[in-house]
């Protein structure tokens, strides 16, 4: 009895001790956290906050150089397809997403918070089309592309007949449509003003001329003015013969003459009494008016028809004509005043509507358009561009691009195409897009996602090797373990550890109690104290062995 209670109580001893020595070491291997010292010699610190700079740089050896290599990380990414999956994923859900938004307009796809990204991109965009219309513009491979376009377009218009191109029907009725509409015009207030216009126009450009009138006009016009003369001299006594007959002229002449009698009663005294005598005596209205039509008409036909009065009036009045034709043009403008332009213009405007408002004129010259018309569409453009103007269709292609390619590199084109370009810009900003799920279908959207991740995939892949090579592991981790805290850091270990810590103190208590049995039976039987030092020897050999 006294036996066994030795040997219990030294496994009680023994095992207490075992576990206290293990929950010691636990202890000492986390805490404490801050080293303890008795004055200035440092007694312990826990091995894990003691340790944290030499942890987090074997840590951080151990993860670079063995469990993430950058070809272990692209081996995984690329060849695994984990970033295959992954961008696939990441793609479709945002596809989905914006699909399924509203947006009122193309700028109202980018996010509040993308505002000033989207304000660059239209500035971005502007500048780019801009440049590229520019840069279109002054490429010297676009004069070729000019004259190929023009040929290959006029080369089919040369070869059809203007009938083709403009069929009868459709021409008589824009015939007449354009007489009735030149009809209307004609007789409006908008024909007047521009008559006014082109007359006063007109009228200011002959005013600046100091070129004489002569120089002017057509040889064929001066060839006519000069037989104007000797024809003058044959038809004015003829002319004059003729007026006899003409009451009017002779009221206005009797007016005139009874109106000068009067204006000479002013002159003088004597004038006055005698005109008045002959007037109080005598019917002068109608001795007046008889002296007119009886003498004064004769006399004047048989004076101006006498061979001598012929000769000197065609000589007056080819040196009245001359001194006209000399006079400069703008001298001879300058002397109609307003009125008398005013009334040009006006005259012109009645007469022009009036004569093409009648319907004779309106039916000859539908007449006479049509014919003209059905003359011609037998006739080719190529045939009625070198009748008609003389030239031949290379020259007509030469021209049109050589004045094409001038208009396209004048400033101003410059500057519409700058504004154009700015404006269908502004115009897509604004576009309304609404559901972008109800303007494609779901065979369109799938293909943008496949492109959209096969794209990205591809870039990523390109840019993966370069960016593992700069990738410092070690340092990341290693300044990531030294950021923690000894607490953070003990706390991380702990967590990891716990359940093996606990197992540790469990093991220790329970070799503990073996150890308590040897010694107990040590301290029983001598003889089993060398056999028990020689058990345990081994056993300390063995585990150094296995370690």
């Amino acid at each position: 009895m006294e036996t066994l209670l030795v040997l219990l109580k030294n496994i009680i001893l023994s095992t207490l001790h075992g576990w206290v020595g293990a929950s010691l070491a636990v202890f000492m291997f986390f805490r404490p956290l801050k080293p303890w010292r008795i004055g200035r010699v440092r007694i312990w610190q826990g091995v894990i906050p003691a340790q944290q700079t030499r942890i987090a740089e074997a840590v951080s050896g151990v993860v670079s150089s063995d469990l993430l290599t950058p070809q272990a990380l692209f081996d995984y990414l690329v060849q695994e397809q984990a970033l295959d999956r992954r961008v696939r994923a990441t793609i479709h859900d945002l596809l989905t997403l914006v699909a399924n938004n509203k947006y009122p307009s193309v700028e109202s796809m980018f996010p509040p918070p993308a505002a000033g990204l989207r304000e660059e991109l239209k500035t971005l965009a502007k500048e780019a089309l801009s440049q590229w219309a520019l840069k279109y513009l002054t490429d010297p491979g676009v004069d070729a592309w000019v004259r190929d376009f023009l040929h290959r377009q006029l080369k089919r218009l040369w070869q059809k007949k203007a009938g083709e191109l403009w069929p009868e029907e459709r021409a008589e009725t824009t015939l007449r449509r354009f007489l009735e509409d030149v009809a209307v015009y004609l007789s409006g207030p908008e024909f007047r003003d521009a008559a006014a216009r082109l007359i006063g126009q007109a009228h200011s450009a002959l005013c600046g001329q100091a070129m004489p009138l002569r120089d002017v006009l057509p040889r064929p016009l001066q060839d006519k003015i000069a037989e104007w003369p000797a024809r003058l001299a044959q038809v004015l006594p003829e002319l004059i013969i003729r007026l006899r007959d003409n009451e009017e002229v002779l009221e206005r002449l009797t007016a005139v003459i009874l109106d000068i009698m009067e204006q000479l009663k002013g002159k003088g005294f004597l004038a006055r009494v005698g005109i008045g005598l002959f007037q109080f005596f005598s019917e002068y209205q109608a001795e007046v008016e008889s002296f007119v039509r009886n003498d004064m008409f004769p006399r004047l036909g048989e004076f101006l028809s006498s061979p001598e009065m012929k000769k000197r009036l065609e000589q007056y009045i080819r040196e009245q004509a001359d001194a006209i034709l000399d006079r400069p043009v703008g001298e001879l403008a300058s002397g109609i005043d307003p009125a008398q332009l005013a009334q040009a213009s006006d005259w012109l405007a009645a007469r022009l509507g009036g004569w093409l408002a009648g319907a004779g004129a309106q039916a000859w010259l539908g007449e006479f358009l049509l014919g003209r018309y059905r003359f011609m569409a037998g006739f080719t453009v190529a045939e009625l561009c070198g009748r008609y103007t003389g030239v031949t269709p290379e020259k007509v292609e030469a021209s049109l691009a050589r004045h094409g390619l001038d208009l396209l590199r004048q400033p101003v084109t410059v500057r519409f195409v700058r504004l154009a370009a700015r404006s269908l810009v502004e115009e897509i900003a604004k576009y309304p897009v609404g559901r972008l799920r109800d303007r494609f279908s779901p065979e369109t959207l799938e293909k943008v996602e496949v492109m959209s991740a096969g794209m990205i995939t591809a870039y990523l892949k390109n840019q993966i090797p370069s960016f593992l090579e700069e990738l410092d592991l070690k340092t990341i981790v290693r300044t990531r373990i030294e950021s923690y805290s000894t607490r953070e850091l003990v706390d991380m270990f702990q967590r990891v550890t716990m359940n093996s810590l606990q197992k540790i103190e469990i093991y220790g208590a329970v070799i503990g109690a073996v150890m308590g049995v040897f010694f107990g039976l040590a301290n029983l039987r001598s003889d089993a104290f060398w056999f028990i030092a020689a058990l345990l020897a081994f056993i300390i050999g063995l585990i150094r062995y296995i370690k």
